[in-house]
Order: C-alpha cells, then sequence, then structure tokens
C-alpha cells in the first residue's frame, strides 16, 4: 500500500482522501480511485501478471499534465499519440503501469489545427 499510495499521491497528483494499511481512496473530481490491498493475490498478480483492466484518467490539458506526470518520473509504456478525430478534435491518449502492472491511461481532446 505505502508503495502505491506514493505513486498516486506523489507521481499522478492525487488527493488522498483517506490512507490505511487496507483501504486508502484518492479524490480524482468526478471519481474517488479506491486502492484495496487483498488477503491474498490474485493467481495472475501472484504470476506477475497484470490485471485486465484500465483506469482512464481524462485531462482537459492532456498535453500539460502528460508533461507534468513525467516531469513527476511516470514512466509512459506508450507515449502521447492521437487514438482517433472527429470533425474537429483528436483524441491523445498515453498509457503507464503503477507500481503493481495495473494499466492506466491519460486521456485528452484537443483541437485540431487548421
Amino acid at each position: 500500500m505505502d508503495r502505491s499510495l506514493a505513486f498516486y499521491r506523489d507521481r499522478l497528483g492525487l488527493v488522498p482522501r483517506f490512507v490505511s494499511a487496507e483501504f486508502s481512496g484518492f479524490d480524482t473530481g468526478a471519481a474517488t480511485l479506491m486502492l484495496n490491498r487483498p488477503a491474498q493475490l490474485p493467481a495472475a498478480a501472484s504470476a506477475g501478471l497484470a490485471a485486465f483492466s484500465e483506469v482512464v484518467l481524462e485531462a482537459e490539458d492532456v498535453q500539460a499534465a502528460h508533461a507534468a506526470l513525467r516531469a513527476r518520473g511516470v514512466d509512459f509504456r506508450v507515449d502521447l499519440r492521437v487514438v482517433t478525430s472527429d470533425a474537429s478534435r483528436e483524441l491523445m491518449a498515453a498509457d503507464f503501469r503503477d507500481p503493481d502492472g495495473h494499466l492506466l491511461s491519460l486521456t485528452g481532446w484537443v483541437s485540431k489545427t487548421p
């Protein structure tokens, strides 16, 4: 829990709402991100395999958020790139893993330049 708490607080900049040895919660604005320390790790986790879920963090200014996370030491697995677009915007995304191997993505819409 200490390692994950430090990652989410210090590297991602999330504000802890409460912290304990078993559960910790972070304020993300619209939702609370909960970390739970299970009594027994699932077989996939104990084998070093990543979870089959993804937490997506959306930023108003994805390029600034990406730069800030990189400056805090977040090691991006896939760097910021355009993943889809519509007539006037492009959705950019980058992803990384937390200390326990969970996949997280940073996304955000940017206006297309003429």
